[in-house]
């Protein structure tokens, strides 16, 4: 993943230097449980926008799970389905049991 950071892409607007230190971007495994993996990745956007920081974050994300599918390392997703009903009552067409 911190070659992900690399690519020019990605790089061109983070970790400038600060004060002529460069401060590259750091990636970690930050917690591992049986149901999850987290990854903290911390680094300095160059751009003093936050929507453009929004929009690079998002690129970000998107890179990194394009990356997990390209390792065709799959992701569990839950089998809960939501019914939202908008206005009068209903109910849901079908429904499955959360698994034990």
């Amino acid at each position: 993943m911190r070659s992900i950071f690399e690519e020019s892409e990605i790089s061109d607007t983070i970790h400038p230097p600060a004060g002529g230190v460069e401060t590259p971007p750091q990636v970690f495994s930050d917690n591992i449980a049986p149901n999850a993996f987290k990854i903290t990745a911390v680094y300095w956007f160059g751009i003093p926008d936050y929507w453009e920081y929004i929009e690079h974050r998002e690129k970000v994300k998107f890179r990194i799970l394009k990356a997990f599918e390209e390792l065709d390392i799959k992701f569990a997703t839950s089998d809960e389905v939501v019914h939202l009903v908008s206005g009068g009552t209903s109910s849901p067409s079908s429904s499955r049991p959360m698994p034990q």
